[in-house]
């Protein structure tokens, strides 16, 4: 499947999952990248984790309040509070393997309506 991401923008995705030890690079002719773990093993989140700070999501406040917590809350506290433990989740349950096996899936459903 081609996804027509800029070569630029896939390289840093690249560089920043090999600074955290995801993906190995090998350079030359037969080069390329790798996972360097087990696609089981590689959950969703660790990957976003990598490629874009989930802090800003996780742990800010929606309403851009320097301080939001429990004792001190935003109108939108409990109810972003209940989203990003959903996100979570999601993220944590999800992994490499699981979106490869859905990738292939559905592929395979598109191919067989060509025949």
């Amino acid at each position: 499947m081609q996804e027509e991401i800029p070569h630029y923008f896939l390289a840093k995705i690249l560089q920043r999952l090999a600074r955290k030890r995801f993906v190995k690079s090998v350079k030359g002719v037969n080069g390329g990248f790798s996972l360097s773990a087990s696609p089981e093993s590689l959950s969703l989140y660790l990957i976003v984790e990598a490629i874009d700070d989930l802090s800003v999501t996780l742990t800010d406040c929606i309403m851009g309040n320097k301080t939001c917590s429990e004792t001190r809350s935003c109108p939108l506290h409990d109810s972003w509070a209940k989203l990003r433990a959903q996100q979570l989740e999601f993220l944590n349950e999800i992994t490499i393997a699981d979106l490869a096996y859905a990738t292939g899936s559905k592929k395979e459903k598109h191919d067989k309506r060509k025949i």
